[in-house]
């Protein structure tokens, strides 16, 4: 956190010319006990497209201003944990996770400050920290002792329709299983202190709401907590916001939470226009539906088909894990089913990405192998899926800039689509990460290379704004540095049928 100096000098220490491969560095700066001298890695990114058609003027309204081009929040996990110098390196006891938020452009470029000649519209902000000294705990207010909990990580951001009404005008920060209603917000004129103009304390040290969080880093957005978060779903994670337009005996409606994405399809109803979401202390658990169709079979079928274990006694196993997580949803597009007939309308589905990675202890395949799938399914519950592609990887940035060569399909071959090519486009970026030592550490199934991150974690798809034929794929590479990719919704959809 850049509070008190540049990255070359910071106190008594001194970042080296060759920091980005040097392993001695990276292991001993993610450990320092002073949090403001510890490198960072910005990773796992999703976007908010601010659309006037789809979200409350008042959201829209929140994150203006006049004569500027504000087109998507953008949200990222923010640690001094990160694989750029592959996964099995452990966790440091110093493991820490900030919120990372920043307006962008329709080009997703961050916005430059209008009046502030050098800063732009993005902040950091500690949410754990923030939380423990509020005293919140999962299970109700006490103060924790001890080693600060990561409950918050991995967040998104999305606006949702509550059940009564139309359109979408409630902001939810879902953060694995914990969820909490926010107001984003520029901070305009002399307001500009931090957001600290309110800490969200009373004198003892409990909340009173709404709250405003402290920025770590940046002045120029605030975040408002509207209540503290709340548990949907106990151990959630990687759960998705579902806009359905229906419901389920009258009451069920019209928005879901999707817990899985496949094995089967299973989805919780949550209205988050009623706080809490879920009511623990009044004895309320979230019921879990699922799917009334199994699974379709994927269109091209390139599991991988065993590998032999170490740890399983010389048995054959399954390479991947057994269930589909979940990784970004939804998007809408238009779907005819193969035996509909030629004058019958297309229909809306959701469209949205799951990942599987490999096991552990298996001979010729590294652990912390990751590939993702394209599915789609029925837009109300019990949102059964229709059609399933194979599994692909998506690359380094930037590999290439073609679609067809980005979303690289696991059907062998040695992946070495021009590396040195790649290379050379990769060192024009000014991020030194991605440039760095993170692009050694390659996807490996039954012994082959792709030219795949080892580590491709997709955490959002989102609409592009102006261009309803187009979605942004957002995703992390190695656990060390972000990445977007605009894809055709037709591409996609050539991935699931002939």
């Amino acid at each position: 956190i850049p509070t008190t100096g540049n990255s070359n000098g910071n106190g008594n220490f001194t970042t080296p010319s060759d920091a980005v491969h040097n392993l001695t560095y990276f292991l001993e700066s993610r450990s320092r006990d002073d949090e403001e001298y510890r490198p960072l890695y910005l990773y796992n990114p999703m976007i908010l497209p601010l659309d006037p058609n789809v979200l409350d003027p008042s959201i829209i309204s929140n994150l203006s201003i006049e004569g500027v081009d504000i087109s998507y929040v953008a949200v990222y996990r923010i640690s001094n944990f990160g694989n750029c110098h592959g996964p099995g390196r452990g966790v440091p006891d110093t493991y820490h996770n900030y919120l990372g938020l920043a307006l962008l452009d329709i080009d997703l470029n961050i916005v430059p400050h209008p009046t502030i000649l050098g800063e732009y519209m993005d902040v950091v902000i500690d949410l754990n920290a923030h939380l423990q000294e509020r005293h919140w705990t999962p299970t109700g207010r006490g103060r924790r002792k001890g080693k600060m909990k990561q409950y918050m990580q991995d967040c998104q951001l999305f606006v949702a329709r509550p059940k009564s009404v139309d359109v979408a005008n409630t902001m939810i920060l879902l953060c694995n299983e914990y969820a909490l209603p926010v107001r984003l917000e520029i901070v305009k004129g002399d307001n500009n202190n931090n957001g600290n103009n309110n800490d969200g304390n009373n004198n003892d040290g409990e909340f009173v709401e709404p709250f405003h969080f402290n920025n770590t880093y940046g002045s120029s957005l605030r975040l408002t907590a509207i209540h503290e978060p709340n548990m949907v779903v106990f151990a959630g994670k990687n759960m998705h916001y579902l806009p359905a337009s229906g419901g389920i005996d009258g009451k069920h409606g019209p928005t879901f939470l999707e817990v899985w994405p496949g094995g089967p399809h299973e989805f919780t109803y949550v209205d988050f226009g009623s706080y809490p979401f879920v009511d623990r202390q009044a004895g309320e658990h979230p019921v879990i539906m699922n799917s009334s169709k199994v699974d379709p079979d994927p269109y091209f079928d390139n599991t991988p088909k065993g590998a032999v274990g170490g740890r399983n006694g010389g048995k054959n196993v399954g390479l991947l894990t057994d269930r589909d997580s979940g990784s970004a949803c939804c998007v809408t597009v238009s779907w005819k089913d193969d035996d509909a007939d030629e004058n019958e309308q297309d229909r809306q589905l959701f469209l949205g990405i799951s990942h599987r990675k490999t096991k552990r202890g298996l001979r010729h395949t590294g652990k912390y192998n990751y590939v993702s799938r394209i599915y789609v399914f029925e837009t109300m519950p019990p949102f059964d899926v229709v059609a399933r592609s194979g599994y692909f990887c998506l690359g380094f940035a930037p590999t290439n800039t073609t679609t067809t060569t980005t979303m690289m399909m696991m059907q062998g071959g040695d992946g070495d689509n021009d590396a040195s090519s790649s290379l050379l486009e990769a060192m024009q970026s000014d991020n030194e990460q991605v440039w760095g030592a993170t692009n050694e550490y390659k996807l490996q199934m039954e012994g082959v290379d792709f030219e795949c991150p080892r580590i491709h974690f997709v955490t959002g798809i989102a609409e592009k704004v102006g261009d309803e034929d187009t979605v942004i794929i957002s995703y992390g590479v190695n656990d060390c540095y972000p990445r977007m990719i605009e894809v055709s919704k037709k591409f996609l959809l050539g991935l699931l049928r002939p």
